[in-house]
């Protein structure tokens, strides 16, 4: 580009060094423009290996919550189990105290009728 007058400007004219400037200046335009290219490029990459990154995590996630979902399906087995057992037992002690509350009563009505020899 050429020195133009400026209009209105009189005698005063661009610069003697106003096209090294326009030239600084495009030259910091383009590299601008290709660091801009290269910012957006790794901002592609870096949204991309996020995204894997996610996809990642979910997935070890979802099989750590599968297998903590198994655990506590075999535990609540176990402990199903577990009642059942403790269940029974409860009920087999309170037949044999059901049992030795009856056999003691009746033991007691025979010696007081012993006793009072009603028999």
């Amino acid at each position: 580009m050429s020195d133009v007058p400026i209009e209105g400007g009189g005698d005063r004219d661009y610069p003697s060094d106003m096209e090294a400037r326009v030239r600084v200046l495009e030259e910091i335009a383009a590299n601008t423009k290709s660091l801009l290219g290269d910012i957006r490029a790794d901002q592609r990459a870096s949204r991309t290996e996020m995204i894997a990154g996610f996809a990642a995590l979910r997935a070890e996630m979802t099989t750590g919550f599968a297998a903590v979902r198994g655990e506590m399906t075999t535990g609540l087995t176990a402990l199903r189990t577990d009642m059942n057992a403790i269940d029974q037992r409860r009920e087999r002690d309170f037949r044999i105290m059901f049992g030795a509350t009856i056999t003691m009563t009746l033991g007691l009505a025979f010696l007081i009728a012993r006793v009072a020899h009603w028999l």
